[in-house]
């Protein structure tokens, strides 16, 4: 599978304790919370950390 590319600026490194999902991203989430029972938390925190090194960042000035 390739990587998965995402162009970036550069930010703080302050911690924000939650993000905001797109509609789509949500309703999948939501799927994902249906089928398995599981927690929105667990599983946004799983998916991200288990995706992360098929992630390649391009930081732009």
């Amino acid at each position: 599978m390739d990587k998965i590319k995402i162009k970036v600026y550069k930010t703080d490194k302050r911690l924000c304790g939650h993000v905001r999902l797109t509609p789509e991203a949500e309703k999948r989430l939501r799927m994902l919370q249906i089928e398995t029972g599981l927690s929105a938390r667990f599983l946004a925190s799983q998916i991200i950390l288990q995706a992360a090194d098929d992630v390649e960042v391009e930081v732009e000035a």
